[in-house]
């Protein structure tokens, strides 16, 4: 039998190798490096969703601080890729969120203003050591391909970038000191997680910041706040840019080497300073630091008296023990106690510290509890009386100033030649001084002469006087003095109407 030598296949068979090595060329070469440069796509996009959710994380912080009002908020720690039928993927990028170590924050240089703050508050501040202390919140991406994604860190209102490159970056806003404002939140509890998929932070407030405090800061005064930043030069240049952004006589140094920024004043004002303490974890609890008095510390006979009690934050503090004449009270939800006297001085006490009780004394004038609006004189006590309150609601009144009408009850002539400002509450902010005709009047300041003394010759005659203040005064309640020319002393506490009344 003859074999015949038949080469038709040969080209078939040879052009199908090439064809399946270039195919394996082409799988090899897109495995190398377009799956690659799709996953640091699918990294990116992550690292720039991530910095969203931080950033969520740091306006759920100050909003609880604020508000008392914590949101949830998810982040996401690390990502997935899509799944590839002929090609394989790396396994999933991971992602850790943590808390640093507590540290303090140096507010030594700080002064209460003692003329519009009361003497408890300022006892505290001085003599109370109490200390503040902090965390920071830091995540750290851990991707297989993208490799300039930036660590993420909060601290102080601020969510600070830091690249490998060295590179740092502030993605948001400072909220911790404005142009007439010292805003501080805390950061207590801890947090470690670590993974891929989301994880849910649930901030609350320990102290909601709802009061303010004045302080007085000379020129060359400063606050220290601690740092998980790496890089303390390029982090206080960062602070100081946003404080000349707004006009603010602020700047920033660093302390080397001790993880610290330095806020220094550069010019000598006053400020309102709000502290608050939020938990990242849902622990930790308000405790009483001080007391303070709801209103004037001279009262009428029979009439109520009301205390605040206040944790080192300077916020109220509920359902704390109070003792008031022997008995004993529990603050509600606004930290206070409201009780009615009788004709002796009272104290009320939540400990043994000098800041830690409120003396009342039971005026020996004839002041009487009058209408619901105030604790002045009213009809048929034979002296003047508080007869009309116009807020900004009315006619021809600002919102930033409050008219009173006073008219005299009495069988006599009257004439108030002196005015002291006692009281101004409406929640959160004080208001340190009126002006009254250009005249000055300071909380807590003693009294002052009237630019004119306000006369009342003959029975049912009237006087009005406005009192100007900085800013809206709608909705707050105000106590004033007067002494008169028999050297007597009255006093008025009023609410002012609000916004629609």
């Amino acid at each position: 039998m003859t074999f015949i030598h038949d080469r038709r296949g040969q080209s078939v068979v040879v052009g199908a190798v090439v064809l399946f090595g270039f195919l394996i060329i082409s799988l090899a070469v897109y495995q190398a490096l377009v799956v690659p440069q799709e996953n640091t796509e699918v990294e990116f996009e992550h690292s720039q969703e991530v910095e969203g959710d931080f950033v969520d994380l740091r306006n759920s912080i100050l909003s609880a601080g604020r508000s008392g009002d914590g949101r949830s908020t998810s982040v996401k720690l690390g990502t997935r890729y899509p799944q590839r039928t002929f090609f394989v993927n790396p396994p999933p990028a991971t992602g850790s969120l943590e808390t640093t170590s507590d540290q303090e924050i140096d507010l030594n240089d700080i002064t209460i203003n003692e003329s519009a703050a009361h003497e408890n508050i300022v006892s505290f501040w001085n003599d109370g050591g109490a200390e503040y202390r902090t965390r920071s919140v830091r995540y750290t991406a851990n991707y297989n391909e993208f490799q300039n994604a930036p660590t993420l860190i909060y601290e102080h209102s601020i969510v600070g970038a830091e690249f490998p490159s060295d590179a740092t970056l502030f993605r948001t806003d400072q909220t911790a000191v404005r142009s007439d404002r010292i805003s501080l939140t805390t950061l207590s509890g801890t947090v470690s997680e670590d993974g891929v998929e989301a994880r849910s932070v649930d901030p609350e407030a320990v102290s909601q910041g709802a009061r303010t405090v004045p302080i007085d800061v000379e020129a060359g005064d400063s606050i220290v706040l601690p740092t998980a930043l790496s890089d303390e030069t390029r982090a206080a240049e960062l602070w100081t840019d946003r404080f000349e952004l707004k006009d603010i006589p602020v700047t920033a140094e660093p302390v080397e080497g001790n993880g610290e920024i330095r806020i220094e004043f550069m010019e000598s004002d006053q400020y309102d300073l709000r502290l608050s303490e939020v938990s990242i974890d849902g622990q930790g609890t308000s405790e009483p630091a001080y007391i303070v008095p709801v209103g004037s510390e001279i009262v009428s006979p029979n009439s109520e008296i009301g205390v605040e009690v206040r944790d080192k934050y300077n916020n109220p503090v509920s359902g704390s023990t109070v003792t008031i004449d022997g008995g004993s009270f529990t603050t509600n939800d606004d930290g206070r106690v409201f009780t009615s006297i009788g004709s002796n001085d009272v104290t009320a006490s939540i400990g043994e510290e000098d800041w830690q009780s409120v003396e009342f004394e039971i005026s020996d004038t004839e002041e009487r509890s009058g209408d619901p609006e105030g604790l002045n004189p009213s009809g048929g006590d034979n002296r003047v009386i508080l007869d009309d309150i116009r807020g900004g609601q009315s006619s021809g009144v600002s919102n930033s100033e409050v008219e009173l009408t006073f008219r005299n009850d009495a069988e006599e002539s009257i004439v108030f030649e002196e005015i002291a400002y006692n009281l101004y509450y409406d929640g959160s902010a004080v208001k340190n001084s009126f002006t009254i005709e250009e005249i000055d009047i300071e909380l807590r300041g003693g009294f002052k002469d009237l630019p004119e003394p306000l006369s009342f010759e003959e029975t049912g005659d009237t006087n009005t006087i406005t009192l100007e203040f900085d800013s809206d005064a709608r909705g707050s309640m105000i106590g004033i003095t007067f002494i008169d020319d028999d050297n007597r002393r009255t006093i008025y506490i009023t609410g002012v109407p609000g916004p629609g009344n």
